[in-house]
């Protein structure tokens, strides 16, 4: 019984298993929205850099017309 147990059951092995307790719910719901939170940020940072990077090449323009 104990091997069957641990076979539909498995004990989590990494800290990444132990950290979601594979057979959880709540930890799938939870990492989900880390992942999109994540995913927010990073898009938002490439965001504020293109902005920058169209601000400077405004700016230059800006300063140096084309006659």
């Amino acid at each position: 019984m104990d091997l069957y147990e641990e076979i539909e059951n498995p004990t989590p092995r990494g800290f990444f298993e132990k950290w979601l307790e594979r057979k959880s719910g709540a930890r799938y719901v939870m990492m989900a929205t880390l992942v999109g939170v994540g995913f927010a940020i990073l898009l938002g940072f490439f965001s504020l850099a293109v902005s920058i990077f169209q601000a400077w090449i405004g700016w230059q323009q800006w300063q140096h017309p084309i006659p």
